[in-house]
């Protein structure tokens, strides 16, 4: 379908409706592909321009056009129709790797390698706000719900809160000794949480940028998360240990202990009353806000997949084996283990609402079982080689999945021994 990707891809996203996939890739190649049951196999629309790699790709809320940012120094709004260059932005002065549409599509947002944040008017390609002055890269940038600040964390060692509007930093938050990896914001916008290369994670006020505390861990602090009420600050150190801090006066609540190594993924219920973390270690854990628990599952031999069902009941945990265990969302009580004969799993996703698991393996073939055993496996052949990645549309008719065969295949689950399209690639997709 149309002609092949000349490289890595390094962007794909789903348009709102589910009905098309944009992807980007190394040699600077961009292309919209229709996918789903209306899908005819027909060419794919190229977006032909970029002269380096592209980055990231973005759809408008409507669906009518795709954004890229590219190596080449320059974002593009293309029609998502036609594929016809729309408007090209040449302001950034170095690689642009960021960029996204506002929720009413009106302002494009960019940010690149020359320490820069922009936005742009869609209408215009006029720049209406520049967020300049970090002296080193821009790890993070976290946009307020209200869109009126930014947050940005930087190499620099700050952290800077800026005005959108006027595109000007409104306060600069020093006092940390090293890189600054992550700032996350409270849910109420009230306080900012930063964590640093320096073994701390700092508390801010945001309306006066008063430091509020200093959480001193024994090594690198990875990320900070506000809990969903924003009274909690949980924090993941490179010593394995996850710790949780009340935002008010920082002060620690409990210590979740377990972790042999560093702590890579952390994963909330939508409560908020549980907090899931996956190791280095080959563990997952499951903690309680108020520390009171600490179930572990053990892998195989690591943690590659972990996921909860839509309504919180179960958590699926994959590790570098071949069996799938299904426990109880908020106990960790074993419930099931279902066991694949495909090898490693790489992926796993729950559809149906959750009555069903579909998993990747290194077989080429996506499994889908049911959580009950009720219903027999069914095994749908995709690749030749192993499988990286799967993902669904939101009501779960459409799958994609990315191998190691240098292949994306996207199908309609109902037919899923028939792939819909096949995107060919020059190297492994690692990602759908």
């Amino acid at each position: 379908m149309g002609s092949r990707h000349e490289g890595a891809v390094l962007a794909a996203a789903l348009s709102p409706d589910g009905g098309r996939l944009a992807t980007g890739c190394r040699a600077g190649g961009a292309r919209i592909a229709a996918v789903g049951e209306d899908a005819a196999g027909g060419p794919a629309v190229e977006l032909t321009g970029h002269d380096a790699e592209v980055w990231r790709v973005a759809w408008s809320p409507d669906g009518g056009q795709v954004a890229t940012a590219s190596a080449d120094k320059t974002a593009r709004i293309w029609d998502a129709a036609t594929g016809r260059e729309v408007l090209r932005i040449d302001g950034h002065r170095a690689a642009v790797y960021g960029v996204e549409f506002s929720r009413d599509g009106a302002v494009l947002a960019t940010s690149g390698a020359d320490k820069t944040a922009r936005l742009w008017d869609v209408a215009t390609g006029m720049e209406t706000a520049r967020f300049a002055g970090h002296g080193g890269t821009v790890h993070s940038v976290t946009l307020a719900d209200d869109g009126r600040r930014a947050v940005t964390a930087s190499q620099d060692g700050t952290v800077r809160i800026w005005d959108v509007a006027r595109g000007e930093a409104v306060r600069t938050l020093s006092g940390h000794g090293d890189w600054v990896f992550h700032a996350a914001l409270a849910p109420d916008g009230a306080r900012i949480a930063s964590a640093s290369k320096d073994g701390t994670v700092r508390l801010w006020r945001t309306d006066d940028g008063r430091l509020q505390a200093t959480l001193r861990h024994p090594f690198r602090v990875n990320s900070a998360a506000f809990t969903a009420d924003g009274r909690h600050v949980l924090t993941a150190s490179h010593d394995g240990v996850l710790r949780m801090f009340t935002a008010s006066r920082g002060k620690e609540a409990w210590r979740g202990r377990g972790h042999n190594s560093a702590i890579w993924t952390v994963t909330s219920t939508r409560d908020a009353g549980l907090v899931a973390t996956g190791s280095e270690d080959g563990t997952a854990r499951l903690w309680s806000v108020d520390g009171s628990a600490s179930p572990v599952v053990k892998a195989s031999d690591e943690v590659r997949t972990i996921a909860y069902a839509p309504d919180g009941g179960l958590l699926a945990v994959a590790g570098g084996g071949s069996t799938v265990e299904l426990l109880a969302g908020r106990t960790l009580e074993p419930r099931r283990r279902m066991a694949v004969e495909g090898g490693v799993i790489r992926d796993l996703a729950f559809i149906e609402n959750g009555a069903r698991i579909a998993v990747a393996c290194n077989d080429g073939a996506v499994r889908v079982l049911d959580v009950r055993g009720k219903r027999p496996e069914v095994r749908i052949a995709c690749h030749t080689r192993p499988i990286y990645a799967l993902a669904f549309t939101l009501d779960g008719a459409t799958m994609a999945t990315g191998s190691d065969d240098r292949t994306a295949s996207i199908r309609a689950l109902a037919r899923a021994e028939n792939a819909s399209h096949t995107l060919r690639h020059e190297a492994r997709v690692f990602g759908v």
